[in-house]
């Protein structure tokens, strides 16, 4: 019965990804699809990156039966790679938008930006080092 909640959930988790595929659609219709160096552009970065982790989820899902445990858990940890990126750009857009919020326009500010990125993306990378195991 746990076994069977535990792949529910695993396939929800990635079937999230029909969300982010439905948004490049929309950005692509609209031409609204090319990334530039600004914090706005990080929601193209979110949604780029988590198509990408769905593909290789997506993938590894249909193909887990033919491949060995090791293999498997290879894939698992690039599409970690690709969800740790994208949450990574999430948080910064947070940060972006709410330093925006508060009225601070200045550049000084960007350094809780780039925090709010780098500490997502180092915390992810740690629990993925504990949590991935190879041997």
């Amino acid at each position: 019965m746990a076994a069977t909640g535990i792949k529910f959930l695993k396939g929800l988790n990635s079937a999230t990804g029909l969300v982010s595929f439905s948004t490049l659609i929309g950005m692509l219709i609209r031409g609204n699809c090319k990334p530039s160096r600004s914090f706005q552009s990080y929601v193209h970065m979110m949604v780029y990156f988590d198509c990408a982790a769905f593909v290789v989820a997506f993938t590894v899902q249909f193909a887990e039966d033919s491949l060995s445990r090791c293999a498997s858990e290879a894939f698992w940890l690039v599409a970690s790679f690709f969800w740790s990126a994208k949450d990574a750009f999430k948080y910064g857009y947070l940060a972006f938008r709410c330093i925006r919020i508060m009225g601070f326009k200045s550049n000084i500010w960007n350094w809780a930006i780039h925090g709010a990125f780098t500490s997502s993306l180092v915390l992810y990378w740690l629990y993925m080092a504990l949590s991935f195991n190879f041997s």
